[in-house]
């Protein structure tokens, strides 16, 4: 099957100071120039904000990009949407787009949101009488009726994303190229919109999509591209490529300590005091941290993540809400944390992170991962974790 989308070997650099890309820089480049006698950017002042990028997407195929903030993700949605130009390389798309890059995008601050409908629509190629159409449609998407008469300028940011997105997908793309601006909506709403990307794709429209939420990604995408520093470090199955960034990538993020701490002992037991990593169904284990603090240490809290590979919390244990206080440690002081619980988790993978949180000012100054687990035989969870609900009423 022919590709719909397909980058290859591309590059685009920026400069720190200013980049000259578009006409609207073009126009005031002149003035630049009074201030500047070159009237361009110096050579260390420009970065690539990627490098040699290349993949193909095939129609009915999602895929989504992840990465951390500045890896590049929504510079490859600019480009695939050709808001912005590549310095290298070659990029083709076959097919009418339908994008949600920047909230607000192609929305007129003082136009209505219904005079807006019209004017975005028109931009992603809808003709006035398609878009007489589906107004109704759109609307009736977006859930803002008794909005539409209001000017846009004092939308919510979640406001301004149901009516994009709206419009997005109501364009009949070929391609849907979706980046983070969802996160903004309220959680029905992301669900709302995820299934209208499903139907999408089995309807046979290519799919780009950037998210943060891996649990998102995982759903909708067939394969998943991780850049970092504006390269392609992973490129496969959905699984794999969360995989990777969570242990890779995330970890370098996620593993963080201010110099303070140091973790000396971290171990997961079975009630025969034997460490494991791998568990039974809501098997009862007791896990101990021991840390030791470098410097004086006061108004703590010492604490335990549980999070699935894709980087989802599952749950937090954390000693002030054990205890109702905070600790205050002395230099070379060993801070030594111990409970006892029942994995009450559905069969899979977790990581297991050992945290140290400052109230003052609230942050946190200690993250480490320090084992991942595996979860086996059946549970009696319905989704990840099972709560132990006991009936009390029921009339």
């Amino acid at each position: 099957m022919t590709p719909t989308i397909i980058f290859d070997r591309v590059g685009k650099k920026f400069s720190r100071s200013y980049v000259s890309d578009s006409l609207r820089d073009a126009l005031i480049l002149p003035f630049r120039r009074l201030f500047n006698r070159n009237g361009r950017p110096k050579s260390n002042d420009e970065f690539w904000a990627l490098k040699d990028v290349s993949f193909n997407v095939k129609p009915g195929e999602a895929l989504g990009i992840i990465g951390t903030n500045g890896s590049g993700k929504s510079t490859t949605l600019k480009l695939l949407s050709r808001i912005l130009k590549p310095d290298e390389g070659e990029i083709v798309v076959k097919g009418r787009a339908g994008a949600l890059i920047e909230l607000g995008a192609g929305f007129h601050p003082d136009l209505t949101g219904k005079e807006n409908v019209f004017l975005n629509a028109s931009v992603l190629g809808m003709s006035k009488i398609e878009i007489k159409s589906k107004y109704d449609d759109i609307v009736n998407f977006a859930e803002l009726h008794e909005f539409m008469d209001t000017p846009v300028k004092w939308y919510s940011s979640g406001m301004f994303a149901r009516l994009g997105f709206s419009v997005a997908v109501h364009t009949e793309p070929e391609i849907l190229l979706i980046d983070e601006v969802l996160s903004v909506g309220d959680i029905g709403f992301q669900k709302k919109c995820i299934e209208k990307m499903l139907s999408y794709k089995e309807q046979g429209v290519t799919i780009v999509f950037v998210s943060h939420n891996m649990a998102a990604i995982a759903a909708l995408c067939n394969r998943v591209i991780v850049l970092e520093h504006g390269n392609v470090v992973s490129l496969g199955s959905t699984h794999e490529a969360i995989s990777y960034y969570v242990r890779e990538v995330m970890a370098k993020n996620d593993n963080k300590n201010e110099g303070l701490i140091n973790l000396l002992k971290s171990e997961i037991c079975d009630d025969k005091n034997q460490r494991r990593d791998n568990f039974k169904c809501g098997e009862k284990v007791r896990i101990t941290v021991v840390m030791q603090a470098k410097g004086n240490i006061s108004d703590v809290s010492v604490g335990l993540r549980f999070t699935t590979t894709e980087g989802l919390l599952v749950s937090k244990i954390q000693s002030n809400t054990l205890t109702k206080e905070q600790f205050s440690f002395k230099e070379n002081k060993q801070i030594f944390f111990e409970v006892e619980i029942n994995l009450n988790l559905a069969p899979g993978e977790y990581d297991c992170f050992a945290y140290m949180f400052d109230k003052k000012p609230e942050k946190i100054i200690f993250n480490q991962r320090f084992t991942q687990i595996i979860i086996e035989g059946e549970s009696r969870a319905l989704g990840i974790a099972y709560l132990e609900p006991k009936l009390i009423n029921m009339s």
